[in-house]
Protein backbone atom coordinates (compact mmCIF):
# COMPACT_ATOMS: atom_id res chain seq x y z
CA UNK A 1 0.00 0.00 0.00
CA UNK A 2 3.06 2.24 0.98
CA UNK A 3 4.40 1.29 -2.33
CA UNK A 4 1.33 2.11 -4.28
CA UNK A 5 1.21 5.97 -3.08
CA UNK A 6 5.10 6.35 -3.22
CA UNK A 7 4.10 5.41 -7.34
CA UNK A 8 1.16 7.65 -7.34
CA UNK A 9 2.62 10.38 -6.02
CA UNK A 10 5.95 9.99 -8.08
CA UNK A 11 3.60 9.89 -11.12
CA UNK A 12 2.65 13.07 -10.94
CA UNK A 13 5.68 15.55 -11.44
CA UNK A 14 6.85 12.58 -14.25
CA UNK A 15 3.59 13.48 -15.97
CA UNK A 16 3.86 17.17 -15.65
CA UNK A 17 7.82 17.25 -16.55
CA UNK A 18 6.48 14.79 -19.93
CA UNK A 19 3.35 17.30 -20.64
CA UNK A 20 6.21 20.34 -20.19
CA UNK A 21 8.22 18.47 -23.16
CA UNK A 22 5.45 17.81 -25.32
CA UNK A 23 4.62 21.46 -25.31
CA UNK A 24 8.30 22.73 -25.94
CA UNK A 25 8.19 20.21 -29.09
CA UNK A 26 4.84 21.88 -30.11
CA UNK A 27 6.38 25.22 -29.78
CA UNK A 28 9.64 24.73 -31.97
CA UNK A 29 7.46 22.30 -34.43
CA UNK A 30 5.10 25.57 -34.26
CA UNK A 31 7.93 28.16 -35.12
CA UNK A 32 9.70 26.34 -37.21
CA UNK A 33 7.00 25.57 -39.35
CA UNK A 34 6.22 29.58 -39.70
CA UNK A 35 10.21 29.98 -40.74
CA UNK A 36 10.16 27.42 -43.55
CA UNK A 37 6.78 28.33 -44.60
CA UNK A 38 7.97 32.20 -44.58
CA UNK A 39 11.64 31.02 -46.36
CA UNK A 40 9.80 29.47 -49.04
CA UNK A 41 8.46 32.69 -50.07
CA UNK A 42 10.90 34.91 -51.76
CA UNK A 43 12.35 37.96 -50.27
CA UNK A 44 12.91 38.66 -53.62
CA UNK A 45 10.23 38.62 -56.81
CA UNK A 46 11.12 36.64 -59.94
CA UNK A 47 12.39 40.15 -61.47
CA UNK A 48 14.54 40.84 -58.67
CA UNK A 49 12.52 43.62 -57.11
CA UNK A 50 12.33 43.38 -52.84
CA UNK A 51 8.49 43.32 -53.54
CA UNK A 52 7.41 40.45 -51.73
CA UNK A 53 9.34 41.37 -48.53
CA UNK A 54 7.41 44.16 -48.82
CA UNK A 55 3.85 43.73 -49.69
CA UNK A 56 3.95 41.57 -46.54
CA UNK A 57 5.05 43.88 -44.64
CA UNK A 58 1.87 46.27 -45.16
CA UNK A 59 -0.73 46.82 -42.84
CA UNK A 60 -4.14 44.41 -43.25
CA UNK A 61 -7.65 45.88 -43.09
CA UNK A 62 -10.49 43.48 -43.39
CA UNK A 63 -13.06 46.73 -44.49
CA UNK A 64 -12.40 50.40 -45.62
CA UNK A 65 -14.26 53.22 -46.32
CA UNK A 66 -15.70 53.12 -50.06
CA UNK A 67 -15.92 56.65 -51.29
CA UNK A 68 -19.49 57.58 -53.10
CA UNK A 69 -19.21 57.93 -56.91
CA UNK A 70 -19.25 61.99 -56.81
CA UNK A 71 -19.57 63.54 -59.91
CA UNK A 72 -16.70 64.43 -60.59
CA UNK A 73 -15.55 60.67 -60.30
CA UNK A 74 -18.58 59.67 -63.41
CA UNK A 75 -16.33 62.45 -65.23
CA UNK A 76 -13.06 60.69 -64.80
CA UNK A 77 -14.93 57.09 -65.42
CA UNK A 78 -16.68 58.13 -68.86
CA UNK A 79 -13.18 60.45 -69.70
CA UNK A 80 -10.70 56.83 -68.68
CA UNK A 81 -12.31 54.72 -70.89
CA UNK A 82 -12.29 57.41 -73.70
CA UNK A 83 -9.00 57.48 -73.33
CA UNK A 84 -7.80 54.21 -73.40
CA UNK A 85 -9.86 53.17 -76.64
CA UNK A 86 -7.53 56.49 -77.74
CA UNK A 87 -5.04 54.90 -76.33
CA UNK A 88 -4.57 51.27 -77.35
CA UNK A 89 -4.37 52.93 -81.11
CA UNK A 90 -0.73 54.22 -80.36
CA UNK A 91 0.19 51.80 -76.84
CA UNK A 92 3.59 50.78 -78.97
CA UNK A 93 4.11 54.10 -79.58
CA UNK A 94 3.27 55.36 -75.37
CA UNK A 95 5.17 52.47 -74.26
CA UNK A 96 8.67 53.04 -76.17
CA UNK A 97 11.05 54.82 -73.80
CA UNK A 98 13.50 55.72 -76.98
CA UNK A 99 10.39 58.11 -78.24
CA UNK A 100 11.19 61.09 -80.63
CA UNK A 101 9.02 63.93 -80.88
CA UNK A 102 8.25 65.97 -84.22
CA UNK A 103 7.00 69.36 -84.22
CA UNK A 104 5.41 70.90 -86.87
CA UNK A 105 6.74 74.59 -87.95
CA UNK A 106 4.31 76.96 -87.47
CA UNK A 107 4.55 81.08 -86.62
CA UNK A 108 4.98 80.91 -83.20
CA UNK A 109 7.23 82.92 -81.27
CA UNK A 110 7.10 81.42 -77.77
CA UNK A 111 10.25 79.93 -76.31
CA UNK A 112 11.08 76.08 -76.51
CA UNK A 113 10.12 73.97 -73.63
CA UNK A 114 12.64 72.62 -70.77
CA UNK A 115 12.63 69.13 -72.18
CA UNK A 116 15.18 68.51 -69.98
CA UNK A 117 13.28 66.57 -66.63
CA UNK A 118 15.43 66.42 -63.50
CA UNK A 119 13.44 63.48 -61.54
CA UNK A 120 12.94 64.51 -57.45
CA UNK A 121 10.51 62.69 -55.05
CA UNK A 122 8.84 65.85 -53.37
CA UNK A 123 8.09 65.58 -49.10
CA UNK A 124 5.56 63.50 -48.66
CA UNK A 125 3.39 62.61 -45.50
CA UNK A 126 2.31 59.18 -45.02
CA UNK A 127 0.45 57.77 -41.90
CA UNK A 128 3.35 55.97 -39.95
CA UNK A 129 1.26 52.30 -39.59
CA UNK A 130 2.05 52.02 -43.00
CA UNK A 131 5.21 49.53 -43.67
CA UNK A 132 5.13 50.72 -47.68
CA UNK A 133 6.56 53.97 -46.86
CA UNK A 134 9.86 52.08 -46.36
CA UNK A 135 11.63 50.53 -49.01
CA UNK A 136 13.75 47.45 -48.90
CA UNK A 137 16.65 48.26 -49.82
CA UNK A 138 17.27 51.65 -47.68
CA UNK A 139 14.64 51.44 -45.33
CA UNK A 140 12.84 54.46 -46.16
CA UNK A 141 12.02 56.49 -49.44
CA UNK A 142 14.13 59.46 -50.67
CA UNK A 143 12.76 62.77 -50.63
CA UNK A 144 13.75 65.99 -51.58
CA UNK A 145 12.00 70.32 -52.34
CA UNK A 146 8.93 70.20 -53.34
CA UNK A 147 8.67 70.97 -57.33
CA UNK A 148 8.98 74.41 -58.22
CA UNK A 149 5.50 75.17 -59.24
CA UNK A 150 2.63 75.29 -56.08
CA UNK A 151 -0.28 73.21 -56.12
CA UNK A 152 -3.62 75.47 -57.60
CA UNK A 153 -1.26 78.01 -59.44
CA UNK A 154 -3.11 79.77 -62.31
CA UNK A 155 -1.17 81.64 -64.69
CA UNK A 156 -2.97 84.30 -66.70
CA UNK A 157 -2.39 83.39 -70.34
CA UNK A 158 -0.78 85.63 -73.13
CA UNK A 159 -2.09 84.36 -76.32
CA UNK A 160 -0.03 84.73 -79.47
CA UNK A 161 -1.05 86.49 -82.43
CA UNK A 162 -1.05 85.26 -85.76
CA UNK A 163 1.35 86.96 -88.14
CA UNK A 164 -1.37 86.27 -91.03
CA UNK A 165 -4.34 88.30 -91.63
CA UNK A 166 -7.85 86.77 -91.05
CA UNK A 167 -8.49 86.30 -94.73
CA UNK A 168 -5.10 83.87 -94.79
CA UNK A 169 -5.56 81.60 -91.98
CA UNK A 170 -6.82 78.28 -93.13
CA UNK A 171 -5.93 75.98 -90.35
CA UNK A 172 -5.53 76.05 -86.00
CA UNK A 173 -2.57 74.47 -84.92
CA UNK A 174 -2.96 72.60 -81.49
CA UNK A 175 1.00 71.88 -80.27
CA UNK A 176 0.44 69.68 -76.85
CA UNK A 177 2.42 68.52 -74.29
CA UNK A 178 1.72 65.15 -72.91
CA UNK A 179 -0.78 62.46 -73.47
CA UNK A 180 -3.37 62.35 -70.80
CA UNK A 181 -5.69 64.34 -68.67
CA UNK A 182 -2.24 65.21 -66.49
CA UNK A 183 -4.26 63.97 -62.87
CA UNK A 184 -2.44 61.33 -60.63
CA UNK A 185 0.03 58.96 -61.72
CA UNK A 186 1.61 59.15 -65.64
CA UNK A 187 2.61 55.99 -66.75
CA UNK A 188 5.26 56.82 -68.58
CA UNK A 189 6.61 58.80 -65.55
CA UNK A 190 6.12 55.42 -63.46
CA UNK A 191 8.43 53.32 -66.37
CA UNK A 192 11.08 56.27 -66.04
CA UNK A 193 11.26 55.83 -62.27
CA UNK A 194 11.10 52.31 -62.47
CA UNK A 195 14.00 52.28 -65.13
CA UNK A 196 16.25 54.46 -62.31
CA UNK A 197 15.58 51.63 -59.20
CA UNK A 198 12.72 52.81 -57.92
CA UNK A 199 9.91 50.31 -56.50
CA UNK A 200 6.29 50.04 -57.05
CA UNK A 201 5.84 51.70 -53.58
CA UNK A 202 7.82 54.57 -54.43
CA UNK A 203 6.00 55.69 -57.30
CA UNK A 204 2.68 54.49 -55.90
CA UNK A 205 3.47 57.68 -53.12
CA UNK A 206 5.37 59.86 -55.29
CA UNK A 207 2.20 60.31 -57.64
CA UNK A 208 -0.59 60.12 -54.56
CA UNK A 209 1.33 62.11 -51.65
CA UNK A 210 -0.30 61.54 -48.47
CA UNK A 211 -1.74 58.27 -49.21
CA UNK A 212 -1.33 54.94 -47.49
CA UNK A 213 -0.71 51.55 -48.93
CA UNK A 214 -2.62 48.79 -47.49
CA UNK A 215 -3.69 45.01 -47.91
CA UNK A 216 -6.99 44.41 -49.12
CA UNK A 217 -7.90 41.47 -46.46
CA UNK A 218 -11.52 40.61 -48.31
CA UNK A 219 -10.54 40.37 -52.27
CA UNK A 220 -12.48 38.81 -54.35
CA UNK A 221 -11.71 35.21 -56.20
CA UNK A 222 -13.10 36.26 -59.54
CA UNK A 223 -13.96 39.87 -61.02
CA UNK A 224 -16.82 40.17 -63.77
CA UNK A 225 -15.67 42.63 -66.45
CA UNK A 226 -18.34 43.01 -69.43
CA UNK A 227 -19.91 40.33 -68.61
CA UNK A 228 -17.12 37.51 -68.44
CA UNK A 229 -16.28 36.41 -65.21
CA UNK A 230 -11.70 36.12 -64.90
CA UNK A 231 -10.09 35.39 -61.58
CA UNK A 232 -7.73 38.27 -59.76
CA UNK A 233 -4.94 37.50 -61.09
CA UNK A 234 -6.14 37.14 -64.75
CA UNK A 235 -8.43 40.11 -64.47
CA UNK A 236 -5.62 42.61 -63.48
CA UNK A 237 -2.98 40.73 -65.76
CA UNK A 238 -4.82 41.78 -68.58
CA UNK A 239 -6.11 45.18 -67.07
CA UNK A 240 -1.87 46.06 -66.85
CA UNK A 241 -1.03 44.91 -70.17
CA UNK A 242 -4.09 47.21 -71.95
CA UNK A 243 -3.26 50.34 -69.87
CA UNK A 244 0.78 50.06 -69.62
CA UNK A 245 1.55 47.19 -71.77
CA UNK A 246 3.95 44.01 -71.24
CA UNK A 247 6.49 45.22 -71.89
CA UNK A 248 6.75 47.83 -69.11
CA UNK A 249 9.24 48.05 -66.68
CA UNK A 250 8.99 45.33 -63.53
CA UNK A 251 7.90 47.94 -61.14
CA UNK A 252 6.13 50.43 -63.23
CA UNK A 253 4.18 47.29 -64.40
CA UNK A 254 2.91 46.75 -60.51
CA UNK A 255 2.28 50.21 -59.51
CA UNK A 256 -0.17 49.83 -62.22
CA UNK A 257 -1.55 46.69 -61.16
CA UNK A 258 -2.23 48.05 -57.88
CA UNK A 259 -3.75 51.46 -59.34
CA UNK A 260 -5.93 49.54 -61.30
CA UNK A 261 -7.13 47.40 -58.33
CA UNK A 262 -7.92 50.47 -56.29
CA UNK A 263 -9.57 51.61 -58.82
CA UNK A 264 -11.83 48.49 -59.01
CA UNK A 265 -12.48 48.51 -55.16
CA UNK A 266 -13.25 52.30 -55.60
CA UNK A 267 -16.24 51.03 -57.63
CA UNK A 268 -16.79 48.16 -55.37
CA UNK A 269 -15.85 46.06 -58.58
CA UNK A 270 -19.30 46.64 -60.06
CA UNK A 271 -19.86 47.70 -63.41
CA UNK A 272 -16.87 47.08 -64.93
CA UNK A 273 -15.97 47.01 -68.55
CA UNK A 274 -14.95 48.47 -72.01
CA UNK A 275 -16.86 52.22 -70.43
CA UNK A 276 -15.02 51.79 -66.66
CA UNK A 277 -11.59 50.88 -67.95
CA UNK A 278 -9.18 48.84 -70.98
CA UNK A 279 -8.93 44.93 -70.63
CA UNK A 280 -7.23 43.17 -73.38
CA UNK A 281 -8.79 40.60 -75.09
CA UNK A 282 -5.60 38.11 -75.21
CA UNK A 283 -4.28 35.88 -72.96
CA UNK A 284 -1.82 37.12 -70.31
CA UNK A 285 1.95 36.26 -70.75
CA UNK A 286 3.53 33.90 -67.54
CA UNK A 287 5.59 37.31 -67.17
CA UNK A 288 2.71 39.44 -66.48
CA UNK A 289 0.81 36.76 -64.18
CA UNK A 290 4.28 36.37 -62.39
CA UNK A 291 4.25 39.91 -61.61
CA UNK A 292 1.01 39.96 -60.31
CA UNK A 293 1.53 37.03 -58.10
CA UNK A 294 4.29 39.26 -57.04
CA UNK A 295 1.72 42.27 -56.08
CA UNK A 296 -0.38 40.54 -54.81
CA UNK A 297 1.88 38.30 -52.57
CA UNK A 298 1.54 35.05 -53.79
CA UNK A 299 3.89 32.62 -53.64
CA UNK A 300 2.49 30.54 -56.24
CA UNK A 301 -1.07 30.22 -57.99
CA UNK A 302 -2.85 28.83 -55.41
CA UNK A 303 -2.23 31.27 -52.65
CA UNK A 304 -4.29 33.41 -51.15
CA UNK A 305 -3.71 36.92 -52.69
CA UNK A 306 -3.33 40.07 -51.04
CA UNK A 307 -3.65 43.01 -52.77
CA UNK A 308 -2.49 46.28 -51.85
CA UNK A 309 -4.90 49.03 -52.16
CA UNK A 310 -3.90 52.78 -52.15
CA UNK A 311 -5.72 54.90 -49.07
CA UNK A 312 -6.48 58.71 -47.81
CA UNK A 313 -7.66 59.06 -44.75
CA UNK A 314 -8.86 55.52 -43.67
CA UNK A 315 -11.02 55.58 -47.42
CA UNK A 316 -9.71 53.86 -50.40
CA UNK A 317 -8.20 57.11 -52.47
CA UNK A 318 -9.39 58.11 -55.90
CA UNK A 319 -6.14 56.91 -58.00
CA UNK A 320 -6.65 58.24 -61.71
CA UNK A 321 -3.17 57.47 -64.08
CA UNK A 322 -2.57 58.92 -67.30
CA UNK A 323 -0.23 58.09 -70.49
CA UNK A 324 2.40 60.91 -70.05
CA UNK A 325 2.59 64.22 -68.35
CA UNK A 326 4.18 67.65 -69.53
CA UNK A 327 6.57 67.40 -67.13
CA UNK A 328 3.97 67.39 -63.91
CA UNK A 329 1.03 66.68 -63.09
CA UNK A 330 -2.26 68.75 -62.55
CA UNK A 331 -4.89 69.45 -59.77
CA UNK A 332 -7.76 67.53 -59.93
CA UNK A 333 -10.29 69.86 -59.29
CA UNK A 334 -9.50 72.00 -62.36
CA UNK A 335 -10.31 68.87 -64.29
CA UNK A 336 -12.97 67.22 -63.43
CA UNK A 337 -13.71 69.66 -60.31
CA UNK A 338 -14.80 68.54 -57.11
CA UNK A 339 -12.79 69.85 -53.74
CA UNK A 340 -8.74 69.59 -52.70
CA UNK A 341 -10.02 68.55 -49.38
CA UNK A 342 -11.73 65.41 -51.08
CA UNK A 343 -8.40 64.07 -52.86
CA UNK A 344 -6.00 66.04 -50.85
CA UNK A 345 -3.47 63.80 -52.98
CA UNK A 346 -4.35 65.31 -56.35
CA UNK A 347 -3.24 69.01 -55.70
CA UNK A 348 -1.11 68.59 -59.10
CA UNK A 349 2.38 70.40 -58.94
CA UNK A 350 4.23 66.82 -59.08
CA UNK A 351 7.51 66.31 -61.05
CA UNK A 352 7.28 63.41 -63.54
CA UNK A 353 11.09 62.59 -64.96
CA UNK A 354 9.82 61.17 -68.25
CA UNK A 355 10.65 63.37 -71.52
CA UNK A 356 8.11 65.41 -72.58
CA UNK A 357 6.13 64.56 -75.68
CA UNK A 358 5.35 67.23 -78.36
CA UNK A 359 2.68 66.70 -80.61
CA UNK A 360 1.39 69.49 -83.47
CA UNK A 361 -1.44 68.74 -85.05
CA UNK A 362 -3.86 70.73 -87.32
CA UNK A 363 -7.14 71.05 -88.47
CA UNK A 364 -8.59 73.40 -91.21
CA UNK A 365 -11.29 75.89 -90.15
CA UNK A 366 -13.91 73.58 -91.77
CA UNK A 367 -12.56 71.03 -89.17
CA UNK A 368 -13.48 72.62 -86.26
CA UNK A 369 -16.30 73.97 -86.80
CA UNK A 370 -17.17 70.23 -87.49
CA UNK A 371 -16.16 69.68 -83.88
CA UNK A 372 -18.52 72.69 -82.90
CA UNK A 373 -21.57 71.94 -85.07
CA UNK A 374 -21.22 68.39 -83.17
CA UNK A 375 -20.71 69.91 -80.06
CA UNK A 376 -23.85 72.01 -80.20
CA UNK A 377 -26.27 69.35 -81.22
CA UNK A 378 -25.38 67.54 -78.30
CA UNK A 379 -25.41 70.42 -76.06
CA UNK A 380 -27.99 73.17 -77.18
CA UNK A 381 -28.18 74.92 -74.39
CA UNK A 382 -24.84 75.82 -74.18
CA UNK A 383 -24.25 76.17 -78.07
CA UNK A 384 -20.96 78.03 -78.97
CA UNK A 385 -21.48 80.85 -81.62
CA UNK A 386 -18.27 81.25 -83.71
CA UNK A 387 -17.90 84.72 -85.13
CA UNK A 388 -16.23 85.59 -88.93
CA UNK A 389 -12.61 86.60 -87.76
CA UNK A 390 -11.14 82.53 -86.91
CA UNK A 391 -8.66 84.63 -84.66
CA UNK A 392 -11.12 85.25 -82.22
CA UNK A 393 -12.09 81.53 -82.42
CA UNK A 394 -10.38 80.75 -79.20
CA UNK A 395 -8.53 82.08 -76.66
CA UNK A 396 -6.59 80.64 -73.79
CA UNK A 397 -7.46 82.65 -70.92
CA UNK A 398 -5.15 80.63 -68.52
CA UNK A 399 -3.50 77.43 -66.97
CA UNK A 400 -1.29 76.12 -64.81
CA UNK A 401 2.37 76.84 -66.12
CA UNK A 402 3.66 73.51 -66.00
CA UNK A 403 5.78 73.99 -69.19
CA UNK A 404 6.35 78.05 -68.42
CA UNK A 405 4.91 80.80 -68.62
CA UNK A 406 3.63 80.11 -71.83
CA UNK A 407 1.77 76.44 -71.53
CA UNK A 408 0.69 74.44 -69.00
CA UNK A 409 -2.53 72.59 -68.13
CA UNK A 410 -4.97 74.94 -69.21
CA UNK A 411 -7.95 75.85 -66.50
CA UNK A 412 -10.37 78.00 -68.81
CA UNK A 413 -10.41 78.63 -72.58
CA UNK A 414 -12.97 80.68 -74.91
CA UNK A 415 -14.27 79.08 -77.76
CA UNK A 416 -16.50 81.73 -79.21
CA UNK A 417 -18.89 82.91 -76.69
CA UNK A 418 -18.37 80.36 -74.29
CA UNK A 419 -15.62 79.90 -72.03
CA UNK A 420 -14.81 76.22 -70.84
CA UNK A 421 -12.20 74.04 -68.85
CA UNK A 422 -8.94 73.08 -70.34
CA UNK A 423 -10.61 69.44 -70.51
CA UNK A 424 -14.13 70.05 -71.51
CA UNK A 425 -12.49 71.74 -74.54
CA UNK A 426 -10.33 68.72 -75.21
CA UNK A 427 -12.85 65.88 -74.07
CA UNK A 428 -16.64 67.17 -74.84
CA UNK A 429 -15.32 69.24 -77.99
CA UNK A 430 -12.52 68.21 -79.31
CA UNK A 431 -13.60 64.61 -78.78
CA UNK A 432 -9.84 63.58 -77.94
CA UNK A 433 -8.55 64.45 -81.35
CA UNK A 434 -5.87 66.24 -79.52
CA UNK A 435 -2.92 64.74 -77.02
CA UNK A 436 -3.45 66.93 -74.18
CA UNK A 437 -5.26 69.82 -72.61
CA UNK A 438 -1.76 71.25 -71.81
CA UNK A 439 -1.49 72.98 -75.29
CA UNK A 440 -0.53 76.49 -77.12
CA UNK A 441 -2.40 76.79 -80.54
CA UNK A 442 -1.54 78.87 -83.18
CA UNK A 443 -3.23 80.61 -86.50
CA UNK A 444 -1.67 79.47 -89.91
Amino acid sequence: MLKTESNNSSFLPFFLKTACILFAVLIAFFFSSVYFITAAVPTNSSDGSNYVYLQNDLPEYKSFEVQAITPELEKYFEMQAAEANVKQETLPEIINPTETTTELTTTSTQPPPEKTREFSIPQTTVPPSSAATKSPSTGSIASSPPSAREPGRTVTATNLTATASSAQIKSIVFTTYGFGHGVGMSQQGAMAMARAGRTYAEILLHYYPGCAIAVDANPPAVVRYGGVDYNLTDYLARTAEAEIGRSAAAEAFKAQVAAAYTYAKQRNFANLGPAAHALSSNTPSSGSLNRVRDVLGMASENSKPRPPVLTINGRIAFAPYFASSAGQTTDVTSVWGGSISTHPHLRGAISSPEEVSIRSKSFTLEEFRGFVDAYNKKNPSKAIILGSNPQKWISILSHDGTVNKNAGYIKQIQVGNRVMSGYAFRFELMGLAIRSHCFTLNFA
